[in-house]
C-alpha cells in the first residue's frame, strides 16, 4: 500500500480475555494488555503482555454512561485505559476505552480521540475490531466502546507454537489483507501493523479468525 495515504489514522481497541473463568475460556494468568506508549510502561494498544496488575482500579465496579459496568482493567497507556465491561441492557461483554482525566483539557488529544473512534466505527469489516459506542462521562472524560474479543494475538501464537505451516500462515495473512483493504478504502492508515496487533479468535467453529486492532494513533 503506498505510503502516501496519510489522510488520518485511527485506532480500534479490543478487549481480550486472558483469564478465562466465567467467560468460558481456559483459565490463564491475569495480565495487563499493553496499549501503546514507551518501552517499560503499560501503554493506546498494542496487545502484548506486561506485568500483572496488583492494585485495584477505582473504576472497577462503577458504571459508564449508566449502561457499561466496569469489570476489570485490561490495558493502560499514556493516553487512556481499557476495561472489560458489561452492557447492562443486553449482557454483552465489551471493551471500554477511557481517556485519562488529565488529558481532557487538551483540545488536540480530544480531537484525535474522537477522530479515532469515528474512523474505526465506519470501517465495519468482520476482520476489524468493531467500535459500537462513543460518549463523554459527566467528568468530561471521553470514552469509546468496542467489541470484546476472546483469543490471543498472532505474537502469542508464534511464541507458543513457533513456525506455522504455510497453509495456516497464508490463511491468516489473507484475512489481514482483507482487513487492510477495508481500512484503506475508508481513508484510514493502520501505521502499526505487527503480530501483536493481529488478534486470533474462533468464529463459527473455525480457529484463527483475524481481528485487526490498534491503528497506531
Amino acid at each position: 500500500v503506498p505510503g502516501a495515504e496519510t489522510r488520518y489514522s485511527a485506532q480500534a481497541m479490543p478487549l481480550r480475555d486472558a483469564s478465562g473463568g466465567s467467560d468460558g475460556d481456559p483459565p490463564r494468568s491475569d495480565t495487563v494488555v499493553s496499549t501503546g506508549g514507551r518501552q517499560g510502561e503499560s501503554s493506546p494498544l498494542a496487545p502484548r503482555f506486561v506485568a500483572p496488575l496488583r492494585r485495584e482500579d477505582p473504576r472497577i465496579g462503577t458504571t459508564v454512561a449508566d449502561k457499561y459496568r466496569i469489570a476489570r482493567l485490561l490495558g493502560r497507556g499514556g493516553m487512556a485505559r481499557v476495561y472489560k465491561a458489561e452492557n447492562l441492557a443486553t449482557g454483552r461483554l465489551v471493551a471500554v476505552k477511557i481517556l485519562h482525566a488529565e488529558l481532557t483539557s487538551d483540545d488536540v488529544t480530544l480531537a484525535r480521540f474522537e477522530q479515532e473512534a469515528r474512523a474505526a466505527a465506519q470501517i465495519g469489516h468482520p476482520h476489524v475490531v468493531e467500535v459500537v459506542d462513543l460518549g463523554v462521562e459527566p467528568g468530561g472524560a471521553p470514552f469509546l466502546v468496542m467489541e470484546y474479543v476472546r483469543g490471543r494475538s498472532l505474537s502469542e501464537l508464534l511464541r507458543a507454537e513457533g513456525e506455522l505451516p504455510v497453509s495456516r500462515a497464508c490463511r491468516i495473512a489473507c484475512q489481514v489483507l482483507e482487513a487492510l483493504g477495508a481500512v484503506h478504502a475508508c481513508g484510514v492508515v493502520h501505521r502499526d501493523l505487527k503480530p501483536e496487533n493481529i488478534l486470533l479468535t474462533t468464529e463459527d467453529g473455525a480457529r484463527d479468525h483475524v481481528k485487526l486492532c490498534d491503528f497506531g494513533i
